[in-house]
């Protein structure tokens, strides 16, 4: 029975958290989160950079690396980058004919540069890179928690429910919650989720119905047989996202858990997904307001 309820919130909470993520959170929740992909053509005997802005202390940035050629790739403090080509000490330095992939440590807090020297001096050359960036295990941990409280806050502004306790915790492994008590949702998951977009999304669908061989190697490191990122799955995210009638439809099963205070809001200023109808019909039950012509 236990176990049985512990399933039923972890579903409802999983449910409820893409509603509030798409309905209330500000749209620049997503900002610099993410892996960042870009491509350089550089001319012969030149360089091209690209900045990564604000990378806080002990962040792990992982970088990988497409060359078409031999290409020398950097990744430096302004200190060094100003001093290019000759800097006095660098992070990384070193040369790519095809691919190559590394990860460094950001010592202190600040702006640092990925350099893409082309040593050729008649042909250009391109090269394309892939940034990811990591957050240092008690960073990660702290925005993990700030993530879930606030999480807890919107909640209690749009429904009304009982509370339950759950906390974020590191889990050093891709999954989204911990078998344990209270409920405990993964920082890493939770890190993971605040990057996704619609696009992101999108193109995850994409990937998953285009590739399912492969997508079987993401089923197995989540370790999650209820939820499985399968090919179905990928076709029901694509239905969601198409369906501009979704959020209306669910209005029926949602608005008699809404806040009274959200429940007034929508009936003064009703949004495309809301239901007149049934705002008015659990006011008046709620004896808030009085019938009128929908």
């Amino acid at each position: 029975m236990i176990r049985h309820l512990h399933d039923r919130r972890i579903r409802i909470l999983a449910v409820i958290s893409a509603l509030v993520v798409f309905w209330f959170m500000p749209a620049d929740i997503h900002g610099g989160a993410g892996p960042v992909k870009f491509s350089l053509d550089i001319p012969p005997g030149s360089w091209k950079t690209a900045r990564l802005r604000n990378l806080p202390e002990g962040t792990v940035v992982s970088l990988r690396v497409v060359a078409e050629g031999e290409m020398t790739i950097g990744l430096m403090d302004l200190s060094s980058y100003r001093r290019y080509p000759r800097p006095t000490k660098t992070l990384f330095l070193g040369r790519v004919t095809d691919t190559l992939t590394f990860s460094v440590t950001i010592p202190s807090t600040g702006h640092y540069f990925i350099v893409a020297d082309n040593p050729s001096k008649t042909v250009s050359r391109s090269v394309s890179v892939v940034v990811y960036a990591v957050p240092s295990q008690d960073r990660q941990q702290k925005s993990a928690e700030t993530t879930l409280r606030r999480f807890e806050q919107e909640l209690h502004r749009i429904f009304i429910f009982t509370a339950f306790p759950i906390r974020a915790e590191r889990c050093n492994r891709l999954a989204p919650f911990l078998e344990a008590s209270p409920i405990t949702v993964c920082a890493e998951y939770i890190s993971m989720l605040t990057a996704i977009t619609e696009d992101r999304l999108r193109a995850l669908a994409d990937y998953v119905e285009g590739y399912p061989d492969r997508s079987m190697r993401l089923i197995d490191a989540m370790a999650d047989t209820r939820h499985p990122i399968d090919a179905q799955r990928a076709k029901k995210i694509r239905r969601w996202l198409e369906d501009d009638t979704l959020v209306f439809r669910w209005q029926r099963q949602l608005v008699p858990h809404m806040q009274s205070t959200l429940l007034l809001r929508l009936q003064k200023n009703p949004t495309s997904w809301t239901d007149p109808a049934a705002v008015q019909r659990e006011l008046v039950r709620r004896n808030i307001g009085e019938p009128t012509e929908i």
